[in-house]
């Protein structure tokens, strides 16, 4: 069964997603947002074409790839005390 893609708006405050933003496209044209807080479903959207299955073939290889090299790291860098997965799946308590 197929995900679902939603509209949403923000409850709380909102940060570009570094993953995306800082790391591979400056300047946010993915409009990609992360937040601690609660997001309202405004609508779904339902004409979305999906990735094909060639496409999403090469996607998770290229995820196998980070884990292999030990590069799939999850980027925070809120300045309070968070869990944080690091390289090769090791967790970090920062305080």
């Amino acid at each position: 069964m197929p995900g679902r893609i939603y509209i949403v708006e923000p409850t709380g405050a909102i940060e570009d997603d570094p993953h995306v933003t800082d790391k591979r496209f400056p300047g946010n044209p993915t409009r990609s947002y992360r937040s601690l807080g609660a997001v309202r479903i405004l609508s779904e959207l339902r004409n979305w074409t999906g990735h094909t299955a060639d496409q999403l073939q090469t996607m998770m290889g290229g995820l196998a790839g980070l884990r292999a090299r030990c590069k799939n790291t999850i980027i925070d860098e809120r300045p309070r005390g968070v869990a944080t997965q690091t390289e090769c799946g090791v967790r970090n308590k920062r305080v």
